[in-house]
């Protein structure tokens, strides 16, 4: 019955539909010089269910160039990942299966795929769940640093990961074997940000496609949208005029002290509610940056130019706003799970237009009545061309690979089947079958979210901890707006940190 019960899952989900792109050039460390473009498979190359027709012919699933005939005699191939025990919703549920998301749709697509390569590679894969002690760079990197070859790859949060670059404990990702990060399964966007000198130490792709969950994202209210008789903020989107003039027009003047009481606290209404941790991301949103890097790939930092001093101007103008903005950090204590969650109940109550968070709040908000939509960040103006989405690391999981690995090829032929493998069952589980599916409330907030997710952001500068994320982050969400004076005095030390970053790193080699 259980062979049974995998192969109906492994037909459900082969069946579903994907997202197809060309491949890109192959990369230097791929020995097998077969099947370059993998569009066409060789019978050894069907799908989980062994029915290759089962796929359109105009949407040909793409295979990754491996050599054919692969056996790795039953290894253990060990993945250290961010459990959902240590990390909470931040966890990752798309390396192994858990027994309590059992008939869950992403668990389900979790098993398929590794049923499916584990039988036909001969290999186990083995999750090894972090918990509060070996979640840490610290830990990580004394293993590392001993000598241990404990882990073949790790899936970490983000902001774990620089540490473990400058002292040497993870391999450069362009030089592993068979792992071709050029391919659609890959999220060239996000490698490309995180490098630094050309060297790739931290990847995100398919096999972690729940990262989308981290990007900060705008809800809005549609019943008091339409109680205020607002434009629909989806039209905004779609006529390119979501900008922070029209996101600050429309929120500025609905606050209201419902109790009457003179005080403006977690029981009134607000045009904005927002964490903290969440004003930068109206920064990012944009278009500005923390960092640029040259042809060879080596960051500088970039802040204080006219721009970005009149967009940080026009956000804290946003942010000060009297009584218009509710700031979570104004409300530690009176929610156990955290003073996020003071915000939420007030938009699930009605009583904010806006509220700045995480998509993954669709999903813990899936049981509320209040009728929400999804749209991305605003622009900074109509001439801007993409809305833009940016997400912190502590809530962004990257795949690294220790330098104790004994085995650079097989974990490199191991780690591009299954990236490849999830690009077309757990992709559509997560983003099809779940997101879209069961945590939006209408067509409109679908259309959002494939605008969210192609412009993503992350921060090289959070990631190293060189002080300018923070420096900006601290002013806007304590609303001085005394952003000449932060950044010139930080930024010389910022740049020191980021040089010494770039030092170590170029002694590596």
């Amino acid at each position: 019955m259980k062979k049974l019960f995998v192969l109906i899952i492994c037909v459900l989900f082969i069946l579903s539909p994907v997202i197809f792109a060309s491949c890109g050039e192959k990369n230097d460390g791929n020995k097998s010089g077969e099947n370059q473009n993998n569009a066409i498979p060789p019978e050894d190359k069907v799908g989980p269910d062994g029915i290759e027709d089962a796929i359109p012919q105009e949407e040909i699933k793409l295979y990754p160039d491996l050599p054919d005939n692969l056996d790795f005699g039953g290894y253990k191939f060990r993945a250290l990942y961010s459990s959902v025990t240590e990390a909470g919703v931040w966890g990752l549920r798309d390396i192994v299966p858990n027994e309590e998301d059992e008939g869950e749709v992403i668990n389900d697509a979790v098993i398929a795929r590794n049923t499916y390569l584990e039988d036909k590679y001969n290999f186990e894969l083995v999750g090894i769940p972090t918990t509060s002690s070996s979640m840490t760079s610290s830990s990580m990197k004394k293993i590392i640093l001993a000598g241990s070859d404990e882990y073949d790859v790790l899936f970490v949060r983000q902001n774990q990961t620089g540490d473990l670059i400058t002292t040497g404990c993870l391999a450069d990702l362009n030089t592993v074997p068979y792992l071709d990060l050029s391919q659609p399964w890959w999220d060239q966007s996000i490698i490309d940000q995180l490098s630094v000198c050309n060297k790739s130490f931290a990847a995100s792709g398919d096999i972690i496609s729940t990262n989308t969950n981290a990007f900060r994202v705008v809800l809005f209210n549609k019943d008091m949208i339409a109680e205020y008789g607002l434009d629909s903020p989806y039209g905004l989107v779609r006529d390119n005029k979501w900008n922070l003039d029209n996101f600050y027009n429309m929120c500025k003047d609905i606050s209201v002290d419902v109790n009457g009481d003179g005080i403006m606290n977690q029981h009134d209404q607000y045009g904005y509610l927002t964490q903290s941790g969440c004003t930068i991301n109206l920064y990012y949103a944009t278009g500005q940056h923390m960092v640029v890097k040259d042809k060879d790939g080596i960051p500088s930092l970039t802040a204080g130019d006219e721009k970005t001093l009149q967009i940080l101007s026009k956000i804290n103008d946003i942010l000060s706003t009297k009584d218009a903005v509710m700031l979570d950090q104004y409300y530690t204590g009176l929610d156990s799970r955290g003073p996020e969650y003071v915000l939420m109940t007030t938009f699930e109550d009605r009583r904010g237009l806006f509220f700045s968070e995480v998509l993954q709040l669709a999903e813990r908000m899936r049981a509320t009545e209040t009728e929400f939509g999804i749209l991305p960040p605003p622009k900074a103006d109509e001439n801007q061309s993409e809305y833009i989405c940016f997400a912190d690391s502590y809530c962004v999981n990257l795949m690294l690979i220790p330098v104790t690995n004994t085995n650079f090829e097989r974990t490199g032929q191991i780690l591009e089947a299954l990236c490849a493998e999830s690009k077309y069952g757990l992709l559509p589980a997560y983003y099809d079958k779940t997101l879209k599916s069961k945590y939006s409330r209408d067509n409109d907030s679908e259309e959002m979210l494939d605008i969210i997710i192609k412009n993503k952001v992350v921060s090289l500068d959070e990631m190293f901890g060189w002080g300018m994320h923070s420096t900006i982050q601290d002013v806007l969400y304590k609303r001085t707006g005394e952003f000449t004076s932060a950044i010139d005095k930080n930024l010389t030390k910022a740049q020191a940190k980021l040089e010494k970053t770039i030092n170590k790193i170029e002694e590596l080699d």
